[in-house]
């Protein structure tokens, strides 16, 4: 077997079919030329061998989060591996993934690609993200060039549901509770708010559209009202808000991945309510992605999300979503840890009113 040295793995690595070459690196490196606000931005990995890749940058759900948004970690890590899948025709149709450890926005993640297997219909794929040489993180994926089958069926897209035009953001609910406050005259609560407002990373909300068809379900973590138990279900609207200027399925995948994690613990937590609970720890587990029909990650989605269960410390979430024409294209899963406490009379500081993955340390 021929040694590949370091500085000639790109060309020996282009000559067996690998998208490393000049083409693949043009076809990725597309990311690199959009505003910092866009997602794609934030999926830019840079090559460090034919395997291996490093994250540019991490951005955090909130200033004052510790951890980085596990979503962008989803996204990154699809990028790194379709990066090695050599046939044009193949299109990531699942993965399988595990959090296990928080990821740090002040370091680098490397991004180390299993080449597990290359057949004539299915490639796979394992990823392992490691921050200082521990794993962060790691999942297994699978490509598939789409077959031609009179077999096809699908749970129909929920009726009734109000388009995102007349739904609210999360901005706008948080708005109403201000001036509900501050007509009531509580200032402890307007200035509740305005720390939330004031606290959030600029890059983090601008990059998503998220219109709820229930405002409150955007600040149930927050710590302003109280919410009565209720079905484990919700519905909004998502789409990315900046055009995504490419037809090619892994930008609208990988932008899928990282939306996908945006607001699917939420529900599991109705059930409960919040009228004497509390969330101390709220983490994800796991997260898998299926991917049926095409769609563009910059056209609006329906996200329904559902929880079937929460026991001994976790819950579990499944997300169905929907193009605006009613075609069922992605289904996400994912279990999460869910610690609970009573729930105190004062208001907590800021920092701690995130569902973040912030504590998200060694389980």
């Amino acid at each position: 077997k021929a040694t590949v040295s370091v500085l000639n793995w790109r060309a020996a690595y282009t000559m067996s079919g690998g998208t490393g070459g000049s083409s693949g690196l043009t076809k990725f490196d597309e990311l690199k030329n959009l505003p910092r606000s866009h997602i794609g931005a934030s999926l830019v990995l840079d090559r460090k061998g034919p395997t291996t890749f490093e994250s540019v940058n991490f951005w955090k759900p909130m200033a004052a989060a510790r951890a980085v948004y596990g979503g962008q970690i989803l996204g990154q890590a699809l990028v790194a591996a379709t990066r090695t899948v050599k046939q044009s025709d193949f299109k990531v149709h699942s993965f399988h993934a595990y959090f296990l450890l928080a990821g740090s926005p002040e370091l680098p993640a490397i991004y180390n690609v299993g080449l597990t297997r290359d057949g004539r219909s299915f490639a796979s794929r394992s990823v392992e993200a490691t921050q200082n040489g521990k794993a962060i993180f790691t999942a297994q994926y699978s490509f598939h060039a789409d077959e031609a089958t009179p077999l096809v069926h699908q749970k129909p897209m929920p009726e009734g549901v109000p388009p995102p035009e007349a739904c609210e953001s999360r901005a706008s609910y948080l708005q109403l509770l201000r001036n509900k406050y501050e007509a009531a005259g509580d200032t402890k609560k307007v200035s509740f708010v305005d720390r939330i407002v004031a606290s959030q990373w600029p890059s983090f909300p601008s990059a998503l559209d998220l219109r709820y068809v229930d405002g409150s379900d955007s600040a149930f973590f927050l710590p302003l009202e109280t919410h009565a138990p209720r079905p484990a279900r919700a519905l909004h609207w998502i789409k990315c808000k900046h055009p995504i200027r490419s037809d090619a399925h892994w930008i609208h995948a990988a932008v899928a991945a990282y939306a996908s994690d945006a607001g699917i613990i939420v529900p599991t937590l109705f059930p409960l309510g919040s009228e004497r609970y509390q969330s101390s720890m709220v983490t994800s587990l796991d997260h898998a992605m299926w991917f049926h029909a095409p769609f563009r990650a910059d056209d609006w989605l329906l996200y329904e999300i559902e929880s079937f269960r929460a026991a001994a410390g976790r819950g579990l979430s499944q997300g169905r979503i929907y193009r605006r024409d009613g075609t069922l294209c992605i289904t996400v899963t994912q279990e999460s840890l869910l610690r609970m406490k009573e729930r105190p009379g004062a208001l907590p500081a800021v920092e701690s009113t995130r569902p973040a993955k912030a504590k998200h340390a060694k389980l």
